[in-house]
């Protein structure tokens, strides 16, 4: 049974990443969420807070007049 802050998400692949994600599921033995729980939770990481860099981003734009 999911936990209460578990998220279904259902998306379409490629017929190439389907592939390889079915190569990796039978080379780690885990099921393909699993790979894909991973895949999100490593590389998707450092997109998990935008406040700080849009914070930089909008520090570093110059001073828009007022019209």
């Amino acid at each position: 049974m999911p936990s209460a802050d578990y998220t279904g998400f259902y998306f379409r692949l490629r017929p190439q990443a389907r592939h390889l994600l079915a190569a990796a599921s039978k080379k780690l033995g885990k099921d393909r969420t699993a790979i894909l729980h991973d895949l999100i939770e490593t590389h998707l990481a450092e997109h998990a807070e935008v406040a700080g860099r849009l914070d930089a981003l909008i520090a570093n734009l110059p001073a828009v007049e007022n019209q």
